[in-house]
């Protein structure tokens, strides 16, 4: 393959990955993954325009702060979901005797409100 139609395509994906990064299907990105490191690997041998392999390294990388930013996103939604099912479960606490006891839902089901 020609050295302008690897860079075609690296840009092509690049722009693809962006897309999907910014309208938030994250979960597409893990099919992604080993087309982003033959487009990875391409620049990192292409020859050509300089110019032009600079603005796809540019376009990589600016992919990969969005790629860091949805990753860090999503572990915070999980951490935040599970402080949310620990908040809705039982409370510690003692009794008049001093022996442990738990107050509130024994089992407790995530609430969904509209």
């Amino acid at each position: 393959m020609k050295a302008e139609d690897q860079l075609d395509r690296a840009e092509k994906y690049l722009e693809e990955e962006r897309e999907i990064l910014l309208s938030g299907r994250v979960a597409e990105l893990a099919g992604l993954a080993e087309r982003r490191e033959a487009v990875l690997a391409t620049l990192s041998a292409a020859k050509g325009d300089a110019a032009r392999l600079q603005r796809l390294r540019d376009q990589a990388m600016r992919n990969g702060a969005l790629m860091n930013a949805a990753a860090e996103g999503v572990n915070r939604a999980i951490k935040r979901l599970a402080e949310l099912r620990r908040a809705a479960g039982p409370i510690g606490s003692y009794s008049a005797t001093g022996g442990r006891c738990e107050i509130g839902s024994v089992n407790p089901k995530f609430e969904r409100k509209a």
